[in-house]
């Protein structure tokens, strides 16, 4: 058996400059149907409104008779996590000298 030590480090999580943008999107449960991609320059809150906007004009206007009352909101991002002190290799990369 291996002995390990363990310790705690005070870690932040922010944006992930390099990660996926901001984007919220609808889904209508009944059909599959998706609100479009929202535009990079959108702000939270315009998207938010888009989606919703998108949600009340699917049921009220493309399917006035139907009954698609039912809808998944995904809102996607990306989070980096800093440690407050080098804790070594991320889990990417490779240790020196080994491919």
């Amino acid at each position: 058996m291996t002995r390990s030590t363990y310790r705690f480090v005070d870690m932040t999580i922010g944006p992930d400059p390099h990660g996926a943008p901001y984007a919220v999107r609808a889904i209508c449960t009944t059909c599959g149907e998706q609100s479009p991609q929202p535009e990079p320059d959108q702000g939270p809150t315009g998207q938010h409104s888009q989606a919703q906007r998108w949600c009340r004009t699917h049921a009220a206007i493309d399917h006035p008779g139907g009954r698609h009352l039912h809808y998944t909101a995904t809102v996607t991002f990306g989070w980096l996590i800093t440690p407050a002190e080098d804790i070594g290799l991320a889990a990417d990369e490779p240790a020196l000298g080994h491919p």
